[in-house]
């Protein structure tokens, strides 16, 4: 993304793009950690929940 900002809001611009970058990253842990309980739960439905046991 690009912004155009008054070239005093340098600081600001920076704070920015450091969030969007540690959004970026957490919103990609989320997305692995749901891709994981989805398997999960498959593969409990196909295998059996070994703590059941």
């Amino acid at each position: 993304m690009r912004y155009f900002f008054h070239k005093g809001c340098a600081f600001y611009i920076a704070i920015f793009k450091k969030l969007e970058k540690e959004l970026r990253r957490k919103e990609k842990a989320l997305a692995e950690t749901a891709a994981l309980l989805v398997l999960r739960k498959k593969a409990n439905a196909i295998w059996g929940d070994p703590e059941e046991e």
